[in-house]
């Protein structure tokens, strides 16, 4: 009777804090994320909720991917929002903890949770590649536009030093020191996120 009540106490936390939290996660991201590849997880998290009311277990390992971004971009946090989702996350935590001693797959799950993270974060890679070759592309295609020599003096004029190539190179840098994938924009930080977060 005890594990019955148990395991209902649980399905209800763990559908209420997946749809409600997730939903305030895409609500969230509405006005910036780090970085791409927390949208295809921060979506997922409302999905998961009802996998939860039928099978714990089941919900408990779709919920890794999900959780492993939710966990990754805290850093970027800071006040209020900070404390609320790190609340959320230590609830889903100890849910499923306790999801695993429910009956259900959950070797599966967790492979199909790792591999949609796993292509969200490749997919971000990609994005960010691409769109760094085009300015990259474009900055140097400015550069020899306005470049100007003089015939018979062996003088070459050049011009001020380009922004956007200096844009483009600061976008490069933080690529590739970014932890998991999660790059800061260059001119904006999302969420009220905290200057002294790395």
């Amino acid at each position: 009777m005890q594990a019955k009540r148990v395991s209902l106490i649980l399905r209800i936390v763990g559908v209420a804090l997946f749809a409600l939290g997730g939903g305030c996660l895409i609500l969230m991201s509405f006005l910036g994320a780090p970085s791409f590849w927390y949208y295809p997880c921060f979506y997922a998290l409302p999905l998961i909720a009802p996998f939860w009311a039928w099978r714990p277990r089941v919900g408990a390992g779709l919920a890794v991917g999900p959780l492993v971004a939710v966990i990754a971009q805290l850093r970027f946090l800071s006040g209020l929002t900070l404390g609320f989702v790190l609340i959320c996350v230590i609830v889903a935590l100890s849910c499923m903890l306790f999801a695993v001693r429910e009956p259900g797959a959950f070797r599966l799950p967790v492979v199909v949770s790792l591999c949609l993270l796993s292509m969200s974060f490749l997919a971000d890679r990609l994005v960010h590649w691409q769109s760094s070759d085009q300015v990259l592309s474009g900055a140097g295609c400015a550069r020899r536009r306005h470049t100007v020599g003089h015939s018979g003096t062996g003088m070459v004029r050049r011009p001020q030093a380009n922004s956007s190539l200096s844009k483009s190179r600061r976008y490069i840098l933080l690529c590739r020191l970014s932890f998991v994938g999660a790059s800061r924009p260059l001119d904006a930080q999302p969420w009220g996120l905290s200057p002294n977060a790395d």
